[in-house]
């Protein structure tokens, strides 16, 4: 089927008066120098072009730029807001969830008792996985069965594509119309090499252009791919971006790997140009890697392993994931998949097994139960009463403090609305690492034109959205960092229905045809608070070296040995004590054992492995996992005999790659080793 994907919702960043003390992400309070500030409020102004942000028209009157919107939000005085309501429908199909099918040996393996129950229950109606084209692989595989399936609960997905690496194959673009097949239809688009500066290979950035070419040019010419979607790599670095280059000519979107750490989801930044910032994803990555394409983000999301100080907890994860989905819409990504819909295990140790809003056990986590319920509140069982002609914009006055509030007003195919509300305060201590109490303030919202709030829904300590009656057609509100929704009653306007689903609904300005730019419709997008540096100092890791040399990374390998324990291998790296490593450092080491095993370890990833199969193909291994052990200054891998069968000696060659945040540059060095042959010892 043609990717379609839903206009998303334009936002706007205010920008800050030189000089002007303003409220950071984490509550520190800042004065920037005048030409930082400078610098910032154009990037903001920028950013708010780049984003068609004509927000807020108040009374009636002009939408204002956002230096003079932030100043009208902050007023005591009631403020009244006029905005586009956009379908609901458009925003529930923005949201996308991250799977592996093809996961056996986690808990993705329990297909019928877990992943297909829990995905039609949460509603979710868009996935993404893996374009598989080894050699054997067909529509009987129980991969592409288990897609079939799905794809017949109405279930879309976006697959991955792959360059060779020492783990596993180049995709054979020739299947792709196979692949097609395979999945019954239910490919809605093909996404070229997932962060490929990340996987070892040494010329990654002219293979990731190589595949991108090819797998362009052959959807754009198989028949049984018109209309399917191309989507560009994505890359997790300024400095890979820019190596990487435009791929705009072979990509329909520019593709993000933008994660908000263990910050708010509207938060301005913590480095350089706001970096880790929306408005840093959409002004420095996406126009590198695919110059005038709109934006789509792949993966993104928080995890709970209690590892690092990124990790929050389910409660805060509960309160923020419904903020991050709304936030990227407002920004204008066309579609935000979630990394990801089930924990692969129980592992507290392993931050890949803490991402996930179902366990490992198939139990709800709080996210779970927060997005399920928002896709229930904003697309209700229909009533069967006929819908009513309401008008296409919503106004609305709202009587207390607006600093940092955020509201989206949506529209129901009943001719109703929902307007969503919340501040951009925090739930989560960055720095004592622990949940805050939520911080509200009391405001009274009313419809204008004779509307009333008809219903009210808060969050709950479970993470669900409760629904009940409003007791005035003007409630006295108490607002906070987790939404309320508000349910307006529908307002008569003579106008004829629209189906929010028709895809030539004039609100929607993508059209049967695609993308083809923003309107002149004045839309509300996010009110913000400003954006600040980053006050925290460089964090001490140790474990890992850094010489005087940046690309020096590794140390003495001659003392790093190998040794069975029990039904475990454990492969130590040795490295120099003392490293120091930045807060927004990435730092990642690679062990493979050529046609045997290959071990990833990440400071800000946890581990994954891959061992060969027989046809030479990389397959996970259940039970492997790494930690640092700064006393020895070492890693530590551990490896499950049965991944491993009959090993006895291994070579391994290591690899470590530092991407580090530099003069406003992000810059990468990397050292490869070749160990002497470690000799496996018992005991």
């Amino acid at each position: 089927m043609p990717i379609v994907l839903d206009r998303s919702f334009q936002g706007g960043l205010a920008s800050v008066p030189s000089g002007d003390p303003v409220r950071a992400a984490d509550h520190l309070v800042v004065t920037l120098p005048p030409r930082r500030a400078r610098l910032l409020s154009t990037l903001a102004a920028l950013s708010s072009l780049v984003l068609s942000a004509t927000t807020v028209a108040a009374s009636g009157a002009a939408a204002e730029p956002p230096s003079s919107r932030a100043a009208a939000t902050t007023a005591s005085a009631p403020t009244t807001f006029t905005a586009a309501a956009v379908p609901a429908s458009s925003f529930v199909d923005s949201i996308g969830l991250n799977v592996h099918l093809h996961y056996f040996d986690t808990a993705y393996g329990d297909f019928d008792g877990i992943v297909r129950p829990r995905l039609r229950e949460l509603g979710v109606r868009h996935v993404r996985d893996t374009a598989y084209t080894y050699p054997g692989i067909d529509g009987d595989s129980a991969y592409y069965q288990r897609v079939r399936v799905l794809a017949g609960d109405g279930v879309r997905f976006n697959l991955s594509t792959g360059m060779k690496t020492t783990w596993g194959l180049r995709t054979d673009f020739s299947k792709l119309d196979d692949v097609q097949r395979w999945s019954g239809g239910a490919v809605e688009s093909f996404e070229g090499v997932n962060e490929p500066e990340l996987q070892g290979v040494p010329d990654w950035a002219g293979e990731a252009r190589s595949v991108q070419r090819e797998l362009a040019e052959t959807v754009r010419t198989t028949p049984s791919l018109e209309g399917v979607g191309v989507l560009g790599p994505a890359v997790v670095s300024e400095h890979a971006a820019a190596e990487l280059g435009d791929l705009g000519r072979w990509s329909d979107l520019a593709n993000l790997h933008n994660y908000p750490s263990d910050r708010h989801p509207e938060t301005a930044g913590w480095g350089a140009y706001g970096y880790g910032s929306l408005p840093w994803a959409l002004g420095r990555m996406a126009p590198v890697v695919a110059a005038g394409k709109p934006a789509i983000t792949t993966e993104t999301g928080y995890y709970t392993a209690p590892i690092d100080d990124q990790g929050i907890s389910e409660k805060a994860v509960g309160g923020y994931t419904p903020r991050l989905l709304l936030n990227q819409f407002a920004g204008g990504i066309r579609r935000t998949y979630l990394y990801e819909m089930v924990r692969q295990r129980f592992d507290a140790n392993d931050r890949e097994a803490n991402f996930g809003l179902v366990r490992a056990d198939g139990s709800r986590t709080p996210t779970f139960l927060a997005v399920r319920s928002m896709i229930d509140l904003l697309e209700p069982e229909p009533t069967g009463a006929a819908p009513v002609a309401s008008p296409a914009s919503l106004s609305w006055t709202v009587d207390g403090n607006t600093r940092g509030l955020h509201q989206i007003p949506f529209r129901l195919a009943s001719g109703e609305y929902v307007l969503a509300v919340w501040t951009d305060d925090v739930l989560w201590d960055t720095e004592r690492n622990k949940d805050v109490a939520p911080v509200e303030r009391t405001v009274q919202i009313t419809p204008a034109a004779g509307g009333r709030v008809v219903g009210v829904a808060r969050q709950a300590a479970s993470g669900e959205f409760v629904q009940a009656a409003s007791g005035s057609a003007a409630p006295r509100l108490e607002v906070g960092p987790r939404i309320t929704f508000l349910r307006i009653g529908a307002q008569a306007s003579g106008e004829q229905p629209t189906d929010p689903t028709d895809p030539t609904d004039p609100t929607d300005p993508t059209g049967p045809t695609g993308p083809t730019g923003p309107t002149d419709t004045p839309v509300i997008g996010v009110t913000t608070s400003g954006a600040v540096t980053d006050a925290r100092r460089d964090l001490r890791v140790g474990g890992w070296a850094r010489r005087t040399a940046p690309g020096g990374l590794l140390a003495d390998l001659r003392r790093s040995s190998s040794w069975v324990d029990g039904e475990t291998v454990r492969l130590r790296i040795k490295t120099a004590p003392g490293a120091r490593l930045r807060r927004t450092d990435r730092l990642v080491t690679t062990v493979v054992v050529p046609g045997r095993l290959k071990l990833s370890w990440s400071v800000r990833g946890g581990t994954r492995m891959a061992v060969a199969d027989a046809d030479g193909s990389m397959t996970r291994c259940e039970g492997a996992g790494g930690r640092r052990t700064p006393a020895t200054a070492s890693l530590v891998f551990t490896i499950p005999t049965s991944c491993l069968p009959g090993a006895a000696t291994m070579a391994p060659r290591v690899s470590t790659t530092l991407v580090r945040a530099s003069g406003g540059r992000h810059r990468s060095w990397s050292d490869t080793s070749t160990a002497p042959r470690l000799t496996t010892r018992v005991g």
